[in-house]
């Protein structure tokens, strides 16, 4: 891969990326992403946007799952009537395999990551909200890992961030007004 960014995963933005595939062997965990965006803050990128990246792997080096949550909803009619109410609810462990065959369809995209936390293990800690609602696993989901070392590595930018272009930056200047 031509870049490579080492514990850096403050310097991308993960809204609305995708994970294609997940694997964990012998203690990482390897994400192939879709349309990731490297910030301007990133060690790889020299341009004045932030930047998409195409296709990129991401590895957590001696990872662990902490936890996967859940988030509650509710839903209503039109009419604001309640139709369902569900509770925050943390996944069991023998439930993980299934989430995250799930959450490596391509289907669940990337709300955002949470600043990373440094535990006291000397441990890096990162939660990253899904929405689950293509694959049948909630309206959205946190998976919260900790792990020693971050990689993402990718070949080429795809040009700039679809939030860096014009009418995107005004809609979201007219919607803090």
């Amino acid at each position: 891969m031509k870049y490579v960014a080492t514990d850096e995963l403050a310097h991308f933005s993960f809204h609305d990326s995708f994970v294609t595939k997940l694997d964990f062997t012998d203690g990482k965990m390897v994400w192939t992403l879709l349309a990731l965006n490297a910030t301007t803050k990133n060690s790889q990128s020299g341009f004045d946007s932030d930047m998409c990246i195409e296709e990129a792997e991401a590895i957590f080096e001696d990872c662990n799952i902490e936890s996967i949550v859940f988030g509650a909803y509710s839903t209503y009619t039109m009419k604001n009537v309640l139709i369902e109410s569900v509770e925050e609810r943390t996944a069991e462990l023998s439930e993980y395999d299934n989430i995250l065959s799930k959450m490596a369809d391509g289907k669940c995209d990337i709300l955002s990551m949470d600043e990373l936390q440094n535990g006291q293990d000397g441990k890096l800690r990162a939660c990253f909200m899904f929405n689950g609602g293509f694959v049948d696993l909630g309206m959205h989901f946190y998976v919260t890992i900790s792990f020693l070392k971050s990689v993402i590595t990718w070949d080429e930018f795809s040009g700039i961030a679809w939030y860096e272009y014009p009418e995107w930056k005004e809609r979201s200047k007219n919607s803090k007004d």
